[in-house]
């Protein structure tokens, strides 16, 4: 198993070599593997199944949406990259969120209304 994070858009596979708060998983012929059981960074894994690709991605997406990581990564972005993120994270909003869901998960506002 592969100790270090996959470069940028890869997944390969890679895994945390932690394994607390894992489950042994059955594996097709090859050696087992490990998934997360919960949300921690150091049992982020990639490339072995889609729940755990899922389960994987909310630990890392939630591990980048660190206010301090923030507050030092966003005035590193160029002008593109800042705008390309807010394209890429609010289409994809757009595509799998209907209007109620964007207001009460994302804005936090329960008392949105029904326009489109």
């Amino acid at each position: 198993m592969n100790s270090t994070a996959p470069a940028p858009g890869k997944s390969g596979g890679a895994c945390s070599a932690n394994n607390k708060g894992t489950e042994l998983t059955v594996s097709d012929g090859k050696k087992p593997r490990r998934r997360p059981k919960s949300a921690a960074a150091a049992e982020i894994c990639f490339g072995i199944d889609r729940p755990t690709d899922e389960a994987s991605l909310v630990a890392f997406l939630g591990c980048f949406a660190n206010p301090e990581l923030l507050n030092s990564l966003v005035p590193r972005l160029t002008d593109a990259e800042l705008n390309g993120l807010l394209d890429q994270i609010t289409g994809l909003m757009r595509n799998h969120l209907t209007h109620q869901e964007y207001h009460r998960l994302f804005l936090k506002n329960q008392g949105a209304d029904d326009r489109g």
